[in-house]
């Protein structure tokens, strides 16, 4: 690693031998969104695949799909990086959100997915418990895979910390809410990777949410019966050395 005053990288050596110049790069996090429904059977959503004013990815299930804002992604150029763009990651990391559907016949529409339920958006531990169980979160850069595992491997590292339950009016008989988080939300909690993935000018890749198998994902309730209102919004993150694209 090449240094300039003994205070500024300049170069980073990466596993392959290429060296990446680190001028003009930031610690900037790229970010993207899927909707999921409960009951989808999709076994891959790509996201990373759509720009600010776009369809945001979703499970098939969703007829109707929410239009992207700076809130569901920051990606400059879909699917692949700019030439004069680059990124190191570090670390991903997923933050999941948890919504009611409407109620029928408006299920499918996810501009109408709200937090009209106690708790919402934290998710419910068994809502994350389910997503956990079927799915894996997947890297791909120029069509190999560079990082898989389950999603619950993926820590926030960050957001609300709930350990306790909630009793309301119709769950004090004796079903109260519990609410979750993926992993402790501490600096520390997060795993990086060993070695950085690099992404480099004009290279095409994918984040994509597998279901390997293509089971039926249905969510479920505090006592364990389907739900099939449940949704939730996942908005992944990777995190590392970002060289923003020349405009």
């Amino acid at each position: 690693m090449a240094m300039l005053g003994q205070s500024q990288i300049t170069q980073v050596r990466l596993p392959d031998g290429r060296n990446v110049a680190i001028v003009d790069w930031t610690d900037k996090p790229l970010f993207s969104t899927i909707d999921l429904l409960s009951g989808y059977t999709d076994q891959e959503i790509e996201c990373f695949t759509y720009n600010v004013s776009d369809n945001v990815s979703s499970s098939s299930n969703i007829s109707t799909r929410r239009i992207a804002t700076e809130r569901d992604t920051n990606v400059a150029t879909p699917g692949g990086m700019a030439s004069t763009e680059e990124i190191l990651i570090y670390n991903i990391k997923v933050e999941p959100f948890e919504f009611l559907a409407a109620a029928s016949p408006n299920t499918a529409d996810a501009t109408l997915f709200s937090t009209a339920a106690p708790g919402l958006p934290v998710p419910q531990p068994q809502t994350l418990a389910i997503l956990n169980q079927f799915t894996l979160l997947r890297l791909e850069i120029s069509q190999k895979i560079y990082a898989e595992a389950g999603v619950s491997y993926f820590n926030t590292g960050f957001g609300p910390f709930i350990s306790g339950q909630r009793n309301i009016a119709a769950a004090a008989a004796g079903s109260p809410i519990a609410f979750a988080n993926l992993g402790l939300p501490s600096a520390e909690a997060p795993r990086s990777f060993s070695i950085p993935h690099h992404i480099g000018g004009q290279e095409k890749y994918r984040v994509v949410l597998a279901n390997p198998t293509g089971s039926t994902v249905t969510f479920a309730d505090s006592a364990g019966a389907a739900a099939a209102r449940t949704a939730l919004t996942v908005r992944i993150l990777l995190e590392g050395l970002y060289k923003r694209p020349v405009s």
